[in-house]
């Protein structure tokens, strides 16, 4: 048995395990795996390494349900608690390379990653200024050929960017994006639709969309939006760092510098938080994407927590954390804040081995050194990382 293998415990810890809390818990880690969670009394750890946990706060490895990967953003991402990122339009094959030494347990010190890949966008349009040579789509007919293609590459679900055509540039039409999410499905996986307005959300959510990977700012949900999202069961992905960011640039720019979370950002990362969107939005826009997020999250719509990074002024893994401090300002609770970053991405994601502190659960975990359920703002008090049961 190698040392790896050896059980070890954090004892005295209070724990949130993804849906819950737990007052002096033991949690027990073999190899990368949790296999027990527990209080003292119903868990002998006599033989054990132990850490005692009294004073911090222990929780998953926090899930971004939004990020554009490249260059250091899975090794960023880690340091700040992130330990899987959900990539929504990357190149194919940079993520490969990393998916192939993830599958064989290779790596600890960065962030696992599930991803898109190529988005599905129009030649031309929103997603052509990032560089990448996206694959035209064509009309509805080819959607079915689109996606086959798109899963040869790798991708675990299609991102669909179907945009407002008011805005000038080339456009998905409905008829395509329909086409698309039926062929995703058809296909067995997930169709994310990036939606340039809040009528495009609609129709998104008409056509089946399994999730939105925003909110909008030209208008908040309508009832009907609302109700098609309850009635798909969809998941919603706000990004309101990224719209409050563009919203109000300066008071971003601010909160986002505050607390210990700057202080893991590379010189590159911290000059980036500076940068902003060439066009500044009316801030009475940001209150509509807040509307919108407490509207759906009233009526159940399940949100998950995604930064969007690296878009202007938003960074790998400090990005999610106000992220989630920004879902309690809209008026989630603190506890549907953390499980929005954990537990629901997982299993909207269909990632059953993270998220949460249960037995059988992946080992990455966090120790925050205050308790975010009284402060939302404790997830940027990031103690120590753990990843599949090493420690960073």
């Amino acid at each position: 048995m190698s040392v790896n293998d050896r059980p070890w415990a954090f004892t005295n810890i209070d724990i949130f395990d993804g849906c819950r809390a737990v007052n002096s818990a033991t949690v027990v880690i073999t190899g990368s795996q949790i296999t027990a969670v527990g209080t003292q009394d119903d868990i002998d750890t006599s033989g054990m390494s132990t850490i005692d946990g009294c004073g911090f706060f222990l929780l998953p490895g926090l899930i971004d349900s939004h990020v554009h990967a490249f260059s250091n953003a899975l090794e960023e991402s880690l340091q700040y608690g992130v330990t899987t990122v959900l990539d929504m339009f990357c190149d194919p094959e940079w993520v490969a390379l990393r998916r192939g030494e993830q599958a064989n347990s290779l790596v600890h010190k960065r962030a696992d990653i599930w991803s898109a890949g190529m988005a599905a966008a129009a030649r031309g349009g929103h997603g052509s200024e990032y560089g990448l040579s996206i694959p035209e789509v064509g009309g509805p007919e080819n959607a079915p050929r689109f996606v086959a293609d798109r899963l040869a590459e790798g991708s675990d679900w299609i991102k669909i960017i179907y945009e407002n055509p008011r805005k000038g540039k080339p456009v998905i039409d409905r008829a395509t994006m329909t086409a698309l999410v039926e062929a995703a499905h058809a296909a067995g996986v997930l169709a994310v639709v990036h939606p340039g307005a809040t009528l495009q959300a609609e129709f998104a959510l008409a056509a089946g969309a399994d999730a939105l990977a925003h909110v909008c700012i030209d208008a908040p949900f309508s009832d009907n939006g609302i109700q098609l999202a309850v009635h798909q069961k969809a998941t919603v992905i706000p990004t309101l760092a990224v719209l409050e960011r563009a919203c109000n640039p300066q008071i971003g720019s601010r909160i986002m510098r505050v607390g210990n979370s700057n202080q893991r950002l590379d010189h590159t990362s911290a000059t980036h938080l500076d940068k902003t969107f060439s066009t500044r939005r009316n801030p009475k826009r940001y209150e509509w994407a807040v509307d919108s997020v407490y509207r759906l999250y009233s009526n159940q719509v399940p949100i998950l927590a995604g930064s969007d990074a690296p878009n202007l002024g938003i960074s790998w893994g400090a990005g999610l954390h106000r992220e989630i401090e920004l879902l309690v300002a809209a008026g989630i609770t603190e506890s549907d804040a953390l499980t929005a970053a954990t537990y629901r991405p997982a299993i909207a994601f269909g990632l059953p081995d993270r998220g949460r502190i249960i037995p059988g659960g992946i080992a990455d975990l966090v120790t925050l050194k205050e308790n975010p359920l009284k402060d939302i703002s404790a997830v940027r008090t990031v103690e120590a990382v753990w990843k599949r049961g090493i420690k960073l």
